[in-house]
C-alpha cells in the first residue's frame, strides 16, 4: 500500500506507513468515530477519461468534535490509540529499530492507496491506471464538529498510455491516516501512523465503455443507410 501525508514524505513517514500496512491495519477497528464513504461510487467513463475519486469523512460522535493541532494534541479519539512506538533508521547498525515516543509534537492527515485495486493490477507501476494522490486540504491542524462531514479529493486515476481497456475497475479501500510526529527520550525525531477510518465493505467502481473505431462507425452508418433504403423501397407504391 502507498501512503501520502500531504506534506513532503520523509523516510520515517514512508516507513511508518509501510509498517502500518504490513501490520494489517486496514482490518483493525478504527480508533475514532470518523467514517468514510466514496462520493459517486459507481459510474461510466470513456477509455481516455481521468477519474477523480472524491471522499467524505463524517464525525459520527454526536457530542464530541474530532480535532488535532500542535498546541492541543488530538481530541475525539482515545489517547491509547496514538502510536507508542515508531520505526527509526539506525545508521550505526544500518537497520530499522523500534523506539518509544516520549512526547508528541505535531500531526497531519494523509491517505493510503492499495495497489491491489484492479485499477492498478498487476501492480502500481504497470496499471492499467496510474494513481496520483489528491489533497485532503487538511494542514497541521483540523477540527470536525460532532455530526459534521468534510469532503476531499482522495486522488486521480489516469489511464496509462492514454487509454484503458474496456471493463469494470474497482477500488476496495481508501484509508484516512493520522501521521504523528514526536521525539524519543534522547531527542530522536520520530514519525508514527494510525488509521483513523477506512472504507471496508465499500467499493468504488468505474465501467470503461468501448468507443467504436472510426472504420466501425463508417460501416455502421453505411449499414443504417442501407436498411433505410430497403425500408423505403418496401413502402413505395407499385408503378
Amino acid at each position: 500500500m502507498k501512503f501520502a501525508a500531504f506534506a513532503r514524505l520523509s523516510r520515517a513517514v514512508a516507513l511508518a506507513a509501510a509498517c502500518l500496512a504490513s501490520a494489517g491495519a486496514h482490518a483493525q477497528a478504527a480508533p475514532s468515530a470518523l467514517t468514510l464513504q466514496f462520493l459517486q461510487p459507481t459510474g461510466q467513463v470513456s477509455p481516455t477519461d481521468s477519474i477523480t475519486v472524491q471522499m467524505r469523512v463524517t464525525n459520527t460522535d454526536a457530542s464530541q468534535a474530532f480535532s488535532f493541532s500542535e498546541a492541543s494534541g488530538v481530541a475525539g479519539m482515545p489517547a491509547s490509540s496514538l502510536p507508542a512506538m515508531a520505526w527509526h533508521w539506525n545508521a550505526t547498525t544500518s537497520s530499522y529499530e523500534q523506539i518509544a515516543f516520549a512526547s508528541y509534537s505535531g500531526f497531519s492527515v494523509g491517505v493510503g492507496y492499495s495497489c491491489s485495486s484492479t485499477f492498478s493490477q498487476p501492480d502500481c507501476a504497470q496499471g492499467p491506471y496510474a494513481f496520483t494522490f489528491g489533497n485532503t486540504g487538511v494542514g497541521t491542524s483540523f477540527q470536525l464538529g460532532a455530526g459534521q462531514s468534510y469532503d476531499y479529493t482522495y486522488g486521480v486515476l489516469n489511464p496509462l498510455g492514454g487509454k484503458a481497456a474496456a471493463g469494470t475497475y474497482t477500488l476496495y479501500n481508501a484509508p484516512l491516516v493520522l501521521f504523528v510526529n514526536g521525539q524519543a527520550a534522547d531527542g530522536t525525531l520520530l514519525t508514527g501512523a494510525v488509521v483513523l477510518s477506512d472504507t471496508a465493505g465499500q467499493t468504488f467502481t468505474r465501467t470503461v465503455t468501448a468507443v467504436p473505431e472510426p472504420a466501425s462507425v463508417v460501416l455502421m452508418i453505411a449499414g443504417l443507410l442501407g436498411l433505410a433504403g430497403v425500408a423505403r423501397r418496401r413502402i413505395s407504391p407499385a408503378a
